[in-house]
């Protein structure tokens, strides 16, 4: 770190005259000769005095007093472009020009004083995003100041509002999503990658809770950061066996709390890739999600449970005390980020309520509630932290809450019934040999024991012993018969029954059967005879058949729903 932290180092980079410019604001008195050294350590020992650092503090107006606060809760330190947008601008000068325009007694800007009473400096810093200038009170002045409360705590001045009259309570159910995405990727081959390639995300959402694409994207995302997921030796995304057993075997408190940690702390799912309505082009910029994250929810931190809190108040507040939470060098100009179909790029300090406003907006209304943390109100106006959220962000502890599990019901029909409150790991096996049907909203998991989960079973190495040892223990050994001897058939002869569509030729007598059958154009398109009246048809050459009865001199009626 190269910036200066100390006050007599900061003050030793000052040319003498600025020395007892200073001096001057602080009523001390410096040798009129000396060395630089000699007069900066002189003037730091009266700076630090803590009754002349009251009395320099209790002349402030307002305005430095407020910008002193914004960088002490900053850390002492802030971006010199966020600083000065914040406080105005501190201009360069000399010796000579200082003495032309006496900025001291007429600053232009909150900062200018500030710099002229030698409260604030600026240095350069290296950065993870190269050297930047930085606007920073001396470490040991901030010491001796009268106050070094973090301003932030008095960020947030809204006030509580109006529960809203229609609310969209937060639930658990990425618990549920993650569940059966899980069991989707042990089925399906899945290429590997952070996200599921379209076709799979079309197929998978018909049985899902939520079927926001974006949810899924969070939920494929996180599954990697919590080592849930990971492609195998094929390349295809499986579950990884023991971390995702683990998991699911997991009370549904564990598994949210799981999930809450895994999105907080997580530095790969970045939130603003996925606001709607804009879209970031991949021209070499990046940005730091979990940083912008933090920022956010340090200040939804600081809002009272249960109550009810404006979310564009919540926006004002952060803009008005920490605008470049996602920018920490005030850079608004190097990132290619547009409204879609737009071609026009969001630049400039004014389109901060298009890009870090509506990021603020979709971390709360999107990950936030999609994983419990708060209650939004139908319009998306407000906010209201739960349970949930509150021990996510470690304001209270987590409650284990008492699970009641029920196992699936299967029906004779071979239809398996799971209710949400089920065993997620027993839902997870089950997925894994039946043939899935899709969600319909309050009505429990569908599936159904049929061929086709056979024949998945078996892909997977999975013996019809098993299954049903698997579906006596989570019903209770309430298994119907009839099933039961399906499956055993099943493994032992396989498909013995088959149902298929099939098309009938009908006529009228059996001579114009036989005069069909002696014409070879005709003949070429017929099957088995169905009785004296009737024969079977290749379903996938009716147009030809009909185009051959034509030529024989008869009209053939259609069905209507072929």
């Amino acid at each position: 770190m190269t910036v200066p932290v100390g006050l007599r180092i900061t003050l030793a980079g000052y040319d003498p005259d600025l020395l007892h410019i200073i001096a001057n604001r602080w009523d001390i008195d410096l040798p009129e000769k000396g060395s630089t050294r000699e007069l900066a350590n002189a003037l730091a020992a009266g700076m630090l005095d803590s009754s002349r650092a009251g009395d320099m503090w209790a002349r402030l107006s307002d305005s430095e007093r407020g910008a002193l606060q914004t960088l002490i809760g900053s850390g002492g330190r802030m971006a010199a472009p966020k600083f000065h947008r914040l406080f105005g601008r501190i201009r360069q000068m000399g010796p000579a020009r200082r003495e032309r325009e006496k900025p001291y007694l007429n600053p232009i800007s909150t900062s200018e004083s500030l710099f002229y009473k030698g409260l604030i400096a600026t240095a350069f810093d290296e950065t993870e995003t190269g050297a930047g200038e930085f606007v920073y009170i001396p470490s040991d002045l901030l010491d001796a100041l009268p106050t070094t409360a973090d301003f932030r705590e008095e960020a947030y001045a809204g006030e509580p509002v109006a529960p809203p009259k229609d609310v969209v309570a937060a639930d658990d159910s990425a618990v549920d999503d993650m569940t059966t995405l899980l069991a989707y990727c042990r089925v399906y081959d899945v290429p590997g990658g952070v996200s599921l390639p379209g076709e799979h995300e079309a197929a998978l959402r018909p049985y899902l809770l939520n079927r926001d694409p974006i949810r899924l994207a969070m939920l494929t995302a996180l599954g990697h950061e919590m080592g849930l997921l990971e492609p195998d030796d094929s390349g295809h995304l499986r579950p990884v066996p023991d971390r995702a057993r683990t998991w699911l075997d997991a009370s549904r408190t564990a598994q949210l709390r799981a999930l809450t940690s895994a999105w907080l702390e997580s530095a790969t799912w970045n939130d603003l890739r996925h606001v709607p309505g804009l879209v970031c082009e991949p021209t070499g910029w990046v940005n730091d999600p979990l940083a912008a994250r933090s920022a956010i929810l340090s200040f939804v931190e600081l809002v009272e449970p249960g109550k009810w809190w404006s979310l564009d108040s919540l926006i004002e507040a952060i803009k008005a005390e920490e605008p470049d939470f996602q920018r920490p060098g005030g850079d608004y100009d190097s990132w290619y980020i547009r409204r879609e179909g737009a071609d026009e790029y969001l630049r400039g300090f004014e389109s901060w309520d298009a890009v870090e406003g509506e990021l603020i907006r979709f971390v709360i209304t999107g990950p936030m509630h999609w994983l419990g943390m708060v209650d939004l109100g139908a319009d998306g106006s407000a906010f209201r932290l739960t349970e949930i959220g509150l021990a996510a962000l470690e304001l209270a502890p987590w409650e284990e809450t008492p699970e009641s599990p029920v196992g699936p019901v299967v029906h004779p029909d071979g239809l398996v019934e799971v209710p949400r409150e089920a065993s997620r790991y027993d839902r997870f096996q089950l997925a894994r040999v039946t043939e899935w049907l899709p969600v319909e909203p309050g009505r429990p998991y569908r599936y159904r024991l049929s061929a086709l989960g056979m024949e998945r079973a078996a892909g997977q190495g999975v013996r019809s012993a098993h299954i049903i040892s698997f579906l006596r223990r989570v019903t209770g050994d309430r298994v119907p018969h009839g099933i039961r001897a399906a499956i055993e058939r099943w493994e032992q002869f396989g498909p013995e029954v088959s149902l298929e569509r099939m098309v009938i030729l009908r006529v009228r007598t059996p001579q114009m059967m036989q005069a069909m059958l002696d014409v070879p154009d005709v003949r070429q398109y017929l099957g088995a005879r169905l009785g004296p009246l009737a024969i079977e048809v290749r379903a996938d050459k009716v147009g030809e058949l009909a185009d051959a009865l034509r030529a024989m001199g008869y009209f053939p009626l259609e069905s209507a729903g072929r």
